[in-house]
């Protein structure tokens, strides 16, 4: 999955911005698709010049999947005591 942000960063306050917005942005469709995971998370940025001014986008990838949690406590764990939580 790849998000790239809607900012266009000129400052660093903006890059901040850009990050933010790209990650919430793939979190979102992750959540969309039913996944609770981002696993392997790259951040990546796309440098370009507009009428002399510095510019960069954010682009996030990661793999989303679904993470199964379990309690540790109420699991049975052969040949081991029983965790007091």
């Amino acid at each position: 999955m790849e998000a790239l942000s809607e900012a266009e960063a000129a400052s660093d306050r903006a890059y901040r911005l850009a990050e933010k917005q790209a990650l919430l942005d793939l979190a979102r469709q992750g959540l969309a698709l039913g996944a609770n995971a981002i696993v392997g998370l790259r951040k990546s940025n796309a440098h370009y010049d507009q009428d002399w001014i510095a510019m960069a986008n954010v682009v996030c990838s990661a793999t989303l999947g679904v993470a199964g949690f379990s309690n540790p406590c109420s699991a049975t764990r052969p040949g081991r005591p029983k965790l007091s939580c």
